[in-house]
C-alpha cells in the first residue's frame, strides 16, 4: 500500500512539474520534444526547460530513493518479526520444558499428609480419661476430658492445644502447653494412653508405625469420640507416582485396643482420599519380632483415590 501512494505523489508532483516548465515560443506556443521515438513521437510530450528537466531527474532520485528505502525499511520490519516470533518459539519450548519438569516433580514428591483416625473402644477411653482427670482442671469444674487435646510432636516434647469446653455453667478454654514445662508433662500420660499398637503398611512396601514404646505419629489427637494420628514427612515417606500405581492399604495390631473401623483421609491436596474400613482382623503371628508385637492383621484394602489434582502422564 505505501507503494502505491509514494507512485501517487510522484505521478502529482511529476504532472505539476511539467505542468510549470513547458518551454514555449515567442508567440505563447508549446515547443513540443524532438524526440522522435516510435512510442512517444505521437504523444507529442512538451519540451521542458533546463530547470524542469533538473526537477523531473530530481523527482526520479527521490522517488527510487523513497522506493529503496520503503522496501529496506519493509525487509527489516520483516526480519525483525521472524526473529521475535523465533524468540517466542524458544520461550514457549522453554516453559513447555519447565512445565514439564515441574509435573515431573509433582508427581514424584511425597504424598504431603494422611490423617489415620478411630473411635476409642469405652475400656480405652477409660484409661486416658483416667489420666486426664489425674491433671489439675483448667478452671474449677471443667475436666481436660471433655476437651480435644491436640498433641504436635515437636523435637523430644508435645506442643499441646486444647479446645473449648463448653457446659452450661459456661465455656473454658484451656491455655496452650507444653510437656516440656511442668505444668504440661502430665499430658505424656494421657498421649501414651492415646496410642496403640499399629502397623500400616502402604503398597506392601511403605510402613508407617504407631507404639506407645517410641513410635510416635507427628501429631496427635484425641477426644472421646475420636482419636486421631497425623503423619507428616520425613514419618511418611509415600511416593505419589508409586501410590498410583498401586493404592493399597493393610494393617497389623497388637492384643489390644485394636479398632473395629479405621478412618484414612488425605491431607495433600494434589490426591484425594477419604475412605472408613471395617477391619476383619485375623490372628496371623510370625517369626520377626513386629510379627510377635502385633499378632493380628487385616487387609489388604484398596484406596479410592482421586488423582485427578495430579498432572496426567
Amino acid at each position: 500500500m505505501s507503494y502505491i501512494s509514494q507512485c501517487i505523489v510522484f505521478l502529482i508532483a511529476l504532472l505539476g512539474v511539467v505542468f510549470k516548465s513547458v518551454q514555449t515560443d515567442g508567440k505563447g506556443n508549446v515547443i513540443h520534444s524532438k524526440y522522435q521515438s516510435p512510442i512517444l513521437s505521437r504523444y507529442k510530450l512538451p519540451e521542458l526547460t533546463k530547470a524542469g528537466k533538473s526537477i523531473v531527474v530530481c523527482l526520479f532520485v527521490a522517488f527510487l530513493i523513497s522506493l529503496h528505502t520503503t522496501y529496506q525499511v519493509a525487509k527489516e520490519a520483516k526480519e525483525k518479526e521472524g526473529k521475535a516470533a523465533a524468540q517466542l518459539a524458544e520461550l514457549k519450548n522453554q516453559n513447555d520444558l519447565m512445565v514439564k519438569n515441574m509435573e515431573a516433580l509433582i508427581k514424584d514428591r511425597n504424598l504431603l499428609g494422611v490423617e489415620v483416625s478411630f473411635k476409642p473402644s469405652s475400656e480405652h477411653w477409660s484409661r486416658i480419661a483416667h489420666a486426664c482427670d489425674a491433671i489439675p482442671d483448667p478452671v474449677p469444674g471443667f475436666r481436660y476430658s471433655a476437651t480435644t487435646i491436640t498433641a504436635e510432636r515437636v523435637g523430644e516434647h508435645w506442643s499441646l492445644d486444647f479446645a473449648e469446653i463448653i457446659r452450661k455453667e459456661g465455656t473454658v478454654r484451656p491455655q496452650r502447653d507444653s510437656t516440656s514445662r511442668p505444668s504440661g508433662k502430665p499430658f505424656e500420660e494421657v498421649i501414651q494412653n492415646a496410642l496403640i499398637e499399629l502397623l500400616i503398611t502402604w503398597r506392601t512396601e511403605v510402613i508407617t508405625e504407631v507404639s506407645p514404646r517410641g513410635d510416635y505419629p507427628s501429631e496427635v489427637r484425641v477426644s472421646q469420640e475420636e482419636i486421631a494420628y497425623i503423619f507428616r514427612p520425613p514419618l511418611l515417606s509415600l511416593n505419589l507416582s508409586k501410590l498410583k500405581a498401586a493404592p493399597t492399604i493393610a494393617f497389623r495390631g497388637g492384643r489390644e485396643d485394636r479398632p473395629s473401623q479405621i478412618r484414612v483421609r488425605s491431607l495433600d491436596d494434589s490426591v484425594t482420599f477419604d475412605q472408613t474400613m471395617n477391619l476383619l482382623w485375623e490372628e496371623k503371628y510370625g517369626d520377626r519380632h513386629i510379627e510377635r508385637m502385633m499378632p493380628y492383621a487385616a487387609g489388604p484394602y484398596t484406596l479410592q483415590i482421586n488423582f485427578s489434582n495430579l498432572p496426567s502422564q
